[in-house]
Parts: C-alpha cells; sequence; structure tokens
C-alpha cells in the first residue's frame, strides 16, 4: 500500500455498514499508519459501496465511516460512489463509474456531481416492492408455506 498511487476500496454494504473484515483492516492499517513518520506521499484513498437497497442513501453512513479511516490513516480522500438496487444494471451507472474511473485516473477526487447522478435510484420504490413481495411468494412457495403462513401474526397483540 505504501507505493500505490490509490487505494479504491470496493464493498458491498451489509446491513448499515462494511463489512468486519474491512473496519479491521482499518483499524490495522490506520494503526500502522500512526507508527510511521509520515514523510513519504500517502495514497489517495476513493470507495465503492453498493447494496441490495433502491436507495443508495443507505450507503452514507458506511461512505463516513471510509472518509474517517482516510483521516485517521493520513490518505488524502477521493471521494465516493454508492450504488444501490442490488444487481439491478443501468447505463447510468456504467457511466458514472466509467466517468469515476477517468478521474481518479487523472489524480482526481470522483466529483460530487458525479455521486449525486450515481445515487438515484434504479427504479421506482413500489417497482421494488412489488418484485420483492413476488420473489418472496415464490420462495415460499417452494418452501410449502402457504398463504395463510405468510399473513401470521403469531406475535400480535390479541386485544
Amino acid at each position: 500500500m505504501a507505493a500505490a498511487d490509490l487505494i479504491l476500496l470496493v464493498a458491498p454494504l451489509y446491513v448499515d455498514s462494511l463489512p468486519a473484515p474491512v473496519i479491521a483492516a482499518f483499524e490495522r492499517i490506520a494503526e500502522a499508519r500512526s507508527c510511521l513518520a509520515r514523510k513519504v506521499k500517502a495514497p489517495g484513498f476513493a470507495v465503492l459501496i453498493h447494496c441490495g437497497f433502491i436507495e443508495p442513501a443507505q450507503n452514507r453512513t458506511a461512505v463516513e465511516v471510509c472518509r474517517e479511516f482516510a483521516d485517521a490513516a493520513g490518505f488524502p480522500w477521493f471521494g465516493a460512489l454508492t450504488l444501490g438496487g442490488g444487481g439491478m444494471p443501468a447505463r447510468r451507472i456504467k457511466r458514472a463509474l466509467e466517468q469515476a474511473r477517468d478521474a481518479l485516473a487523472k489524480d482526481s477526487p470522483v466529483p460530487d456531481t458525479l455521486r449525486q447522478r450515481a445515487e438515484r435510484p434504479v427504479m421506482p420504490r413500489w417497482v421494488y416492492i412489488l418484485g420483492g413481495n413476488a420473489m418472496w411468494r415464490r420462495v415460499a412457495k417452494k418452501q410449502g408455506v402457504t398463504k395463510a403462513n405468510l399473513s401470521a401474526r403469531p406475535y400480535a397483540d390479541e386485544g
């Protein structure tokens, strides 16, 4: 890492945070970097966080953790792209990735305008909910769960 010009973290979002091994690595790296005399030029640090939710805003806390890590490790912050929608492909996401690549290749941070464009949900919320519900019903049926079981409220207050 010391010889790198840029470090790019590409990670999924788990619930509302980065994977535990990433956080553990951040802690070890920040500690090791604090022991160094910071005379050597530090590599830039950029992140790409991806989650299954359609709202990439779910990634903001993880981005802030990454920004704090970069500061603690003495790495210049080169920005973040946050993507949502699970595996949903979108042309604008591909373009955003290409533009981020071009900016980083020129030793420039990811532009905030690019991050904002990439953060737009890939589909309307109602489409996501409709598709998600259909998928869960298919899985339930395959497992022998009836519609009545899906609607069960075993812990609901009986009144």
